[in-house]
């Protein structure tokens, strides 16, 4: 009888506190966590758009909003601005002390930025940095100050949606790679 309770324990994946086992760190703010007016790309910037495949446009963002409309590849809409949702921050624990980072805090990271950098979490403030992945960074990184160096523990997980306006209508699209390419993103020439 224990041997068949053990058994539907490890079948149900059934998790217990032990001692010695770190449970996974919770991140000081509440989830998701929505950054507005974000436009995370490099150069990205709100204006006339251009889709390469049909866009879809819901009432919130969220895909569980209901469907609005829908924009049809090669027809032009505006777009007017966006906001990240983050759904699960990365963590990332910082590896040399430099500026207002300690060896050793951790950051929560909330999405990608623009021009390599990232949007993370330290101490209660928000904080833009370039993030230099120590596991994985060249020893000229270093020589250059290219960026914070941290160790990624776990990466982060957001959608990015845009306020679309087209034929009159107002809604929010998604916008990541399994979406088509989108023309006028990017002002970087």
């Amino acid at each position: 009888m224990r041997y068949l309770i053990l058994m539907l324990v490890f079948l149900t994946g059934a998790q217990f506190d032990c001692p010695g086992r770190a449970a996974p760190p919770r991140p000081p703010f509440a989830l998701p966590y929505v950054q507005r007016n974000l436009c995370p790309t490099p150069c990205c910037v709100y204006r006339t758009w251009t889709p390469q495949g049909d866009l879809i446009a819901h009432r919130a963002p969220s895909m569980a909003s209901p469907f609005i409309f829908r924009v049809p590849a090669g027809r032009k809409f505006l777009a007017v601005t966006g906001e990240v949702v983050t759904l699960d921050p990365g963590v990332a624990v910082v590896h040399r002390a430099e500026g207002a980072f300690a060896k050793g805090d951790t950051l929560w990271v909330l999405c990608p930025g623009t021009e390599g950098g990232f949007t993370v979490w330290h101490k209660g403030k928000l904080r833009k940095v370039k993030l230099v992945n120590e596991k994985e960074a060249a020893p000229a990184a270093e020589e250059e100050g290219e960026g914070l160096r941290a160790v990624r523990i776990t990466p982060q997980r957001s959608e990015w949606w845009v306020r679309a306006r087209y034929a009159g209508r107002n809604g929010w699209i998604r916008v990541d790679p399994a979406h088509p390419r989108i023309d006028g993103v990017d002002d970087c020439g």
